[in-house]
């Protein structure tokens, strides 16, 4: 009866212990799945908060994006009307050489049935400013090359034509009566031909009165 009584002593202790082990395993197992879980959701915190972090970023990279292409656009706009302003003050320029030396008060284009020549198909009449001389006392023409008045011919003839006088070529100046000479002449390449007729002004120079674009070179 003794040896009962230990046995169902001990069994009881066996019990005890095995009771008290499963229990130390269920919360080593409930301590486990909290420790994840919470490191879930502190992980998901942390996702979550980089997001809203980089959105930020990402939307002032955009901003400073547009705000550069903005600014590009701009200067390239000011370069442009700063472009525009310098051609439209060289062509005043241009145009106030042009009326101080060769402009006209009144030039006026001819009709068709007014010109004679066929080979002429424009001619303008009017008075042009005297290209201004450096001569002195009477005059007479002097039809040298390289005379005052062949420069000075040359230079009215420029004008009015707008031909540069490097690129010009003189096939003729002419008399044309008293005090007065024709000039053929053309740009260096033959594309576009002129006569001129010029009178000389005391103490001003010479003056164009016509000017005749021409068909063909008829002096060549």
């Amino acid at each position: 009866m003794v040896e009962t009584k230990l046995r169902s002593r001990s069994n009881r202790r066996r019990k005890k212990r095995n009771n008290n082990r499963n229990l130390m395993i269920f919360l080593a197992l409930a301590f486990l799945f909290f420790t994840i879980l919470l490191s879930l959701i502190v992980l998901n915190k942390n996702v979550d908060s980089e997001n809203e972090q980089e959105e930020p970023t990402q939307e002032k990279e955009v901003t400073d994006s547009q705000s550069e292409t903005n600014k590009e656009t701009n200067e390239s706009d000011k370069d442009t009307n700063l472009d525009q302003e310098e051609e439209k003050d060289e062509e005043e320029n241009e145009d106030s050489d042009t009326n101080e030396a060769g402009s006209s008060v009144s030039v006026n284009e001819l009709d068709q049935e007014e010109i004679d020549d066929p080979n002429v198909e424009k001619a303008f009449e009017g008075e042009w400013t005297p290209i201004g001389t450096t001569q002195e006392g009477p005059h007479t023409t002097n039809y040298q090359n390289g005379s005052q008045d062949r420069i000075e011919i040359k230079k009215a003839v420029s004008v009015v034509t707008k031909v540069d006088e490097d690129n010009m070529v003189e096939w003729r100046v002419e008399n044309g009566g008293d005090q007065k000479v024709i000039a053929t002449v053309s740009d260096d390449k033959e594309t576009e031909y002129f006569r001129v007729y010029l009178t000389w002004v005391d103490n001003e120079g010479w003056q164009v009165n016509r000017l005749e674009d021409l068909k063909q070179n008829d002096k060549k």
